[in-house]
Formats: structure tokens, C-alpha cells, sequence
């Protein structure tokens, strides 16, 4: 009779622990939407700009994005971005060449937390980027590329469903081509380092 009192009791323990586990997880798991702003660099740039002509470059420009995504538990997410990069200008006397950088991506998150409040992550995954490069004279070119997202960061949590994000990423890898022969191709990598805020539901 007691063996059966504590097989009883295993038992109920067990499924305790059983139905609590999921609820534990799903306590932990929650959708967010975040919007960041910051310095867009597209690196690679300015040596394109010099070989058609341009007596200056300006590389960097204010870029934002928007981002959202599914929190599983505090160590994993999954990331959708949209990202536009602004504007990299090279000019010259009578013209200039102008490259327009946007993409998206999807990426996972890696998050883990050092207090209640503060946290660092990094975040790897796929994006396509797409470019318009215009200069004086030309047709305008359209570029896409895709290739691996990168990127590392902090956040801090100000209440349970508000946060500041800060982060750097290599957001983008675009070729462009020489105008004229002979053709050349250039790789454009941007970097950006970005501050927002995260909304989390």
C-alpha cells in the first residue's frame, strides 16, 4: 500500500513536471517588433568612384531599418530585417556617381544575458541585398547580392516589453561594375552601427 502511495506520487510529480516545463518555455517565448537608426559605410565605394573620375567620396550616410521577430526562449530568436543603408556619393567636376543601398534578411539570434536588465547577442543569417547606382551620363544600374548577415550587440531592458538595442552588423555585399572597358568589378560591403528601441508582445 505504500509502494503504491509513493509510485502514485512519482507519477503525479512527474506529469507536474511535464505540463509545467512547456508553460515555463512559453513563458519566456514572445513576438517583438523593433525600429533602429545609425551610420550606414559602404566600404568599397570610393575606389569605385575614383576609377570613374570622382575627385571625392563620401561613403557614409544616416541609414534605418525596421526588424521583428520570435523570441523562443532567452538564448534564441529568429529575425526578419528590412534595411536602407542611404546613400554613398562620389563627385566630380560636371557629375557625380550615387549608390542607393537597401535589403532584407532573416537571421538567428543568439542572445545571452549577463543581468535582469542587460544582455548581449550576435545574430548570423542570410541577406539579399538590392543597389541603384546612378552616375551622370549613364544608365541608371540596378545590383543585387546575397550573402551572409553578421552582426553583434547589447540591449538593455527598461521595463518587460520595452528595450534599447545598440548593434553593429555587415549589412550588405553588393558588386558594381566599371563603366566603360575595360570592366571592372567591385565589391561594396556596408557596415552599419545602429541604435533603437525593441517592443516586445
Amino acid at each position: 500500500m505504500k509502494l503504491k502511495k509513493i509510485t502514485t506520487a512519482v507519477a503525479l510529480l512527474g506529469l507536474g513536471a511535464f505540463v509545467a516545463a512547456p508553460a515555463a518555455f512559453a513563458a519566456d517565448a514572445q513576438y517583438y517588433v523593433g525600429a533602429s537608426v545609425g551610420q550606414a559605410k559602404a566600404k568599397g565605394f570610393c575606389t569605385f568612384s575614383t576609377a570613374i573620375g570622382a575627385t571625392s567620396c563620401d561613403d557614409k550616410d544616416t541609414g534605418f531599418k525596421f526588424f521583428g521577430g520570435y523570441q523562443f526562449d532567452k538564448n534564441w530568436a529568429v529575425e526578419a530585417t528590412y534595411m536602407d543603408m542611404g546613400d554613398a556619393i562620389g563627385t566630380a567636376v560636371g557629375g557625380s556617381a550615387t549608390l542607393k543601398t537597401t535589403g532584407w534578411g532573416l537571421a538567428g539570434v543568439g542572445t545571452m544575458p549577463v543581468s535582469d536588465a542587460f544582455s548581449v547577442f550576435g545574430k548570423l543569417g542570410f541577406l539579399r541585398s538590392e543597389a541603384k547606382l546612378n552616375v551622370t551620363g549613364n544608365p541608371e544600374f540596378k545590383g543585387a547580392g546575397s550573402t551572409a548577415n553578421i552582426g553583434f550587440g547589447a540591449s538593455y531592458n527598461f521595463t518587460k516589453t520595452v528595450a534599447l538595442r545598440a548593434e553593429w552588423e555587415r549589412a550588405s555585399k553588393v558588386t558594381i561594375s566599371d563603366i566603360g572597358p575595360p570592366v571592372v568589378n567591385y565589391n561594396v560591403n556596408t557596415d552599419f552601427l545602429s541604435a533603437g528601441i525593441v517592443v516586445k508582445f
